[in-house]
């Protein structure tokens, strides 16, 4: 038997350890692929299950859209008949005990409002739809009316109210004036709200940067009212939050007031903040970036027409068809009417507008949205779309969501009034389609 040779026991042992090794290397390739296998069936299934749960998230929103939208149409609606009826009221001759039940009326009424706009500012932000629409504003008046709607409401509760502009303010600025409005309508609001009698309420609005075609503007609410604790100031700008539970108990409201403002101060560039003292007051303040413009605005000329609609009575040969299925809305709509000396029809579904429509010559149609058997949409699309009518449809409705009145002037719709209804609100839109007579 003859032996290997040492080169030959070398080529054996070399042969066994790649054999070895390919044997080792099989194995964990082996290993890699079903790892990889799961991997992928691991990936897929998180991938479906993701996919279901942004699926239900989805769905979850849009049925939380479609309550709010409801639940904003239902109240409304009664809250119409509430508020355009206090009104009427109002304007006929009351003693004093009656105007005081009246005015108590009105104002839970609006207050009750703003509560349910809160809760659709909100729903709005969530769904980062806060849009931005800029437009030319005359700064000094725009503002200045904006600070004396509270005028009043602090002098009934004795607190000392005081706005200043600074003069250096530029005469013509492009500004997004609602949202603008309803930031300092919150803050004072609340610092008249939270400060007792006999205090003191400041509102200041100064140049803080002066360019040749912009200016900073710092805007501050400042009180003398029961301040924030320091371990309380981050929580006042979270949604549903106070600074603490007996607020809400004490003074009222929802927790939405400064997330809404804080959210809409964002979304122009700036950022809400607040230094406070408890039981000192508190300050709130931000600075925006406003675009100047130096073309004459014809912003005092709309408002002097606006006024002069308010002042004059319409001509008493109008005659306005009010399409609307809630009686309430159709009696109020038609006092309404019947105040300024305009002849009305009334129908309560979108099948009886288009008959009436065609048969008579309206100066202008009032027209719900939410109606049976046809709605106010459908049947605003067949007039305009089908007959080519020419008689400007009003929105007379109680859905107030974000987008609805761009949905309504798509259908065909020319102007949009949100109940309740505001008197004032009312003839501002109708005196841009009807003939008025001076008193």
């Amino acid at each position: 038997m003859s032996e290997y040779s040492p080169w030959e026991k070398r080529f054996e042992r070399e042969r066994a350890s790649r054999k070895e090794a390919e044997k080792i290397l099989e194995s964990k390739s082996s290993e890699i692929y079903e790892m990889n296998k799961n991997l992928e069936n691991l990936v897929y299934k998180r991938t479906i299950e993701l996919e279901e749960a942004l699926k239900k998230a989805n769905i979850a929103k849009v049925s939380k859209a479609n309550f709010l939208a409801n639940m904003s149409h239902e109240i409304r609606t009664p809250m119409n008949g509430i508020l355009g009826f206090t009104q009427l009221i109002a304007e006929g001759d009351l003693n004093k005990s009656q105007r005081e039940y009246i005015n108590i009326v009105n104002s839970s009424t609006k207050t009750l409002l703003s509560i349910i706009n809160n809760i659709l500012d909100y729903s709005k932000n969530e769904s980062e739809k806060v849009n931005i629409e800029l437009i030319k504003v005359e700064p000094f008046m725009e503002l200045k009316n904006c600070f004396m709607l509270y005028d009043s409401t602090a002098k009934a509760k004795n607190i000392n109210y005081r706005f200043n502009m600074d003069k250096n303010i530029h005469h013509y600025l492009y500004m997004d004036i609602y949202k603008i409005h309803q930031i300092i309508s919150n803050l004072i609001t609340n610092a008249i709200k939270f400060t007792d009698v006999n205090k003191d309420v400041e509102v200041n609005i100064e140049v803080k940067s002066d360019e040749d075609s912009s200016q900073v503007l710092r805007f501050s609410v400042k009180d003398q009212g029961i301040g924030i604790a320091p371990e309380n100031i981050d929580k006042i700008f979270e949604a549903f939050l106070q600074a603490d539970n007996s607020t809400t108990r004490k003074f009222g409201g929802t927790g939405l007031g400064l997330s809404i403002t804080s959210s809409f101060v964002n979304a122009m560039g700036g950022k809400l903040k607040v230094e406070s003292e408890l039981n000192q007051g508190s300050v709130f303040f931000f600075e925006l970036e406003f675009e100047k413009c130096n073309e004459e605005s014809n912003h005092t000329s709309e408002n002097k027409s606006i006024n002069k609609v308010i002042s004059e009575k319409i001509n008493k040969k109008v005659k306005v068809l009010i399409v609307d299925d809630y009686e309430f809305n159709q009696i109020l709509a038609g006092e309404i009417l019947k105040s300024f000396g305009i002849e009305f029809d009334i129908c309560d579904d979108g099948e009886k507008a288009i008959e009436f429509a065609l048969k008579n010559n309206y100066d202008a149609i009032l027209m719900d949205v939410n109606m049976p058997i046809l709605n106010g949409l459908n049947a605003t699309r067949i007039l305009k779309n089908t007959h080519h009518l020419k008689t400007p449809i009003i929105a007379l409705t109680a859905n107030a969501i974000a987008g609805d009145k761009e949905k309504f002037l798509q259908a065909g719709m020319d102007d949009y009034i949100s109940k309740p209804i505001e008197i004032d609100i009312l003839v501002k839109v109708l005196g841009k389609y009807i003939s008025i007579n001076e008193i």
